[in-house]
């Protein structure tokens, strides 16, 4: 099984990177949302697609770029506790451990129960209002290049970038702190 890892041009207009055709029967993203639309912020636009039939890829040409900001052909080279931030272009993965290897490095998505989930976090006192006050109030001082260059590249707030969209960030702050009503998302093959 191959698959493209697919820079997105525009959600809106469906332009995706070297004219590739998100209409495309046969280039399917099996996890659906999980592997579309994987920027929810606070990362670039990118998407996974298995190639489902025996096209030519050697056409496809394109790099991963890494939260330290550098950047790799094959996402088996990326270390361990690195995060894909963005793609530049469309990367071929060769089989099924190398798109195996690129969900392994993207950021975290969520199920939630959202009755139950809000009634949690009200009892908390954490609301996604609060969260966006303290992402836009980080210190953006020391962080790591590839955070920067994804906010140069998509023309987005650095403070966007990094703590994504409030109710992004909202999630993710109360799955941290234990919230039974969230889990996440594991694609445990394809």
């Amino acid at each position: 099984m191959r698959g493209l890892l697919i820079e997105v041009k525009s959600w809106y207009t469906g332009e995706r990177a070297q004219g590739i055709n998100p209409r495309d029967p046969n280039l399917v993203a099996l996890g659906g949302p999980l592997w579309q639309v994987l920027d929810h912020e606070p990362k670039g636009d990118w998407e996974i697609r298995v190639v489902r039939d025996n096209r030519d890829l050697s056409a496809y040409t394109g790099a991963i770029i890494l939260d330290d900001g550098s950047r790799v052909t094959a996402p088996s080279t990326i270390s361990s506790g690195q995060q894909i931030v963005d793609v530049e272009g469309v990367v071929v993965l060769e089989n099924e451990h190398e798109i195996n290897e690129a969900l392994k490095h993207i950021p975290d998505k969520f199920y939630t129960d959202p009755d139950a989930t809000r009634q949690w976090a009200e009892n908390k006192g954490i609301t996604p209002l609060l969260v966006l006050k303290e992402i836009q109030a980080v210190n953006t001082a020391n962080i790591k290049p590839g955070y920067r260059l994804v906010a140069s590249r998509r023309r987005k707030q650095l403070w966007r970038i990094l703590g994504g969209s409030p109710i992004y960030a909202w999630l993710r702050r109360l799955y941290a702190m234990g919230c039974p009503y969230i889990w996440r998302a594991e694609i445990p093959g394809v």
